[in-house]
């Protein structure tokens, strides 16, 4: 089991699992590296890079770090469309915390 707690399913596919896609391929690492480096699964990470999950912005910095990407970069991304998803009405709510502060701009 993993420590990462289940979210329900995206409504509709993520942008931000694109990106995430994006810099795992560049990373080079096999997907259950990044899973055990990350404490998470290799299943939610493969449903949060297709895009059928929303990540929480906790997993979002782990995974950045692990890939060797800038967390910020990512952590930016995942506040924009977190932030399009509550005003849509479409995705979860954080759990309780799972907030941070916000990333400056």
């Amino acid at each position: 089991m993993s420590s990462q707690p289940q979210h329900r399913p995206s409504p509709a596919p993520t942008h931000i699992g694109l990106v995430m896609a994006s810099v795992w391929q560049r990373s080079r690492l096999p997907l259950d590296a990044v899973a055990r480096r990350t404490g998470s699964d290799v299943r939610h990470i493969t449903a949060v890079l297709a895009g059928e999950r929303f990540p929480s912005r906790r997993f979002t910095d782990r995974y950045a770090r692990v890939c060797g990407a800038d967390p910020l970069v990512l952590l930016r991304i995942w506040e924009d469309e977190h932030e399009r998803r509550r005003r849509s009405g479409g995705g979860r709510q954080e759990l309780p915390g799972e907030g941070r502060p916000s990333v400056r701009r």
